[in-house]
């Protein structure tokens, strides 16, 4: 029959179809290698790859050991190592503490079980150390829900500087899986980048996250009660030395304050930048004042000045004092025991600012602080009663200089901004934390400048760095060294002006005006649209 189609027809016909497919395949696939971008990756290194897959996998898995089950950690980052292993069941008399929140939870969760081993060898304890590193909310919240199938005896939440993360967890891992095979094909690719949803997604707005935190904390709340189980909330400690990241351009009265400062005239520096800060809230003149006024031992004007620094800096990188006091709310409107490190490390800092000294960078307290935020917290336990009777810590550690205390830390700090876990932008933390540096040992010039020619960074970068190691060791009142670190500065970048500007500047603080015009004067010539050399130039005419 005329419109009958024979199986051998409709072969031929499946087979001319799939060769169609196949030949428009292959012609887009040539069309995308020959003309579209290459597929951008979607991790930017292993480190990020890894950090996903901890996030979205389990913290936990069940594993027989000579017959016993046993909880056996999956993520693999070192921050969770060395690896925890606990028994399924617990053991009786056993109590279980579970530590939620970010990178920080995981420094006071270490050092809660550390302290808790020392004191009770006799494994009473089992501490969970669950936090994130460099987690967001929704990553806190993840953990908190999946520990509820191992039900802990007290929960800990310290949270506060990731609020404003973006959670890296926007593809779940099947899409994020079938995104990786589609980079066997660049036609693939360049099709699944434009229908999957962006891997890493902008920073969330504020107000969304307020609310957010308000019920992950009455989320922990609730549990707590239902269980009649108790949860402790922490204030958040951040560096208040370390400098806002938003980079705002500098201002006429920013350039006349420094001016001020670098002739010699500091009280006066601190005075004009503090009123025009209030007048236009700008988070980097507000550090610079509090900056200043620290050095001039004004400790009590400089934490308010670092303070609104702080929370204005459009960055998010630290807690703010908004964050601390919603979470010492929440703690006394649902019940929680409050744990307020914030005040702590402040009552701790011997200038009345948080230092240097008892911190790693600009968010991590440094591991004799994270101790003593241990004993505090177990002496809060032991106030209401939930801990041991009669417990007996160890004595204390004395809180020293991290210099003395783990002498590579500085070194550690500025590889981590060289090696790209910081943006160079943040080599503006040097000045301050050089100078703290050299009031405790010698600076090991030649080690640093190692690091810093080791490093990816060239050009600009590098002279950013090589610049702030300048001032922080001009500051110290070590001079020579200041000029050497200023001219790596220059020889990393001979088109850049910074270096020539910060020359005259030095040559101003010791009194050399002509000197410093000529300076500033050499800067033009590098970057004839400099408007603070020009402004420094015509302040010394």
């Amino acid at each position: 029959m005329s419109g009958t189609t024979t199986p051998s027809r409709r072969a031929a016909l499946a087979l001319a179809g799939l060769s169609a497919v196949l030949v428009v395949l292959v012609l887009g696939e040539w069309a995308a290698r020959r003309w579209a971008a290459p597929p951008i990756p979607l991790f930017r290194d292993e480190q990020t790859r890894q950090a996903y897959y901890d996030v979205t996998e389990p913290f936990f898995r069940v594993e027989k050991r000579a017959g016993t089950a046993y909880l056996v950690q999956n993520p693999t980052r070192v921050a969770y190592q060395p690896s925890q292993v606990f028994p399924l069941e617990k053991g009786p008399g056993v109590r279980r503490i579970l530590v939620v929140g970010e990178s920080s939870s995981i420094l006071l969760g270490r050092a809660i079980d550390d302290l808790a081993r020392r004191a009770w060898p006799n494994g009473r304890f089992e501490v969970f150390e669950a936090g994130v590193p460099g987690g967001s909310l929704e990553d806190a919240w993840r953990r908190f829900d999946e520990f509820k199938r191992y039900p802990p005896d007290l929960i800990v939440c310290l949270f506060g500087h990731n609020l404003f993360y973006p959670s890296i967890r926007t593809s779940p891992p099947w899409l994020v899986r079938a995104a990786l095979w589609t980079r066997r094909s660049r036609l693939l690719s360049f099709l699944a980048d434009r229908l999957r949803p962006p891997l890493f997604p902008p920073m969330p707005a504020p107000g969304p996250r307020w609310r957010l935190l308000v019920r992950f904390l009455d989320a922990l709340a609730s549990y707590s009660r239902g269980r009649d189980i108790p949860v402790v909330f922490c204030t958040v400690p951040g560096n208040l030395l370390f400098p806002p990241q938003d980079r705002a351009p500098r201002s006429p009265a920013l350039w006349q304050a420094r001016f001020l400062y670098w002739s010699g005239r500091r009280a006066d520096a601190a005075d004009t930048l503090a009123s025009d800060a209030a007048a236009r809230g700008s988070a980097e003149e507000w550090f610079e004042a509090g900056d200043w006024l620290y050095q001039q031992g004004k400790l009590r004007r400089a934490l308010g000045c670092l303070q609104k620094a702080r929370d204005l800096d459009a960055s998010h990188y630290r807690a703010s004092s908004q964050v601390n006091a919603l979470i010492r709310r929440a703690a006394a409107s649902d019940g929680a025991w409050l744990l307020d490190l914030d005040r702590a490390v402040l009552d701790l800092a011997r200038s009345g600012a948080p230092e240097w000294a008892l911190f790693e960078d600009e968010q991590h307290v440094s591991p004799p602080v994270a101790a003593l935020e241990a004993r505090k917290f177990w002496r809060l336990l032991g106030s209401q009663g939930w801990a041991v009777p009669g417990q007996r810590l160890p004595p204390a550690v004395p809180i020293l200089s991290r210099r003395r205390d783990q002498r590579p830390s500085f070194q550690n700090l500025l590889e981590r901004l060289l090696g790209g876990a910081m943006s160079p932008e943040r080599a503006r933390a040097l000045p301050s934390e050089t100078a703290e540096e050299l009031a405790e040992a010698p600076l090991d010039e030649a080690a640093l400048a190692k690091v810093v020619a080791d490093s990816a960074l060239s050009g600009q970068g590098s002279a950013d760095v090589y610049s702030g190691l300048a001032e922080g060791c001009w500051r110290a009142g070590q001079i020579a060294a200041a000029w050497r670190f200023n001219e790596r500065a220059a020889r990393a970048c001979p088109a850049c002006s910074g270096p020539a500007v910060q020359a005259g500047l030095f040559r101003l603080s010791a009194g050399e005006r002509r000197e410093a015009a000529s300076d500033m004067r050499r800067a033009l010539a590098l970057s004839p649209d400099d408007p603070e050399a020009r402004f420094y130039l015509r302040r010394l005419r």
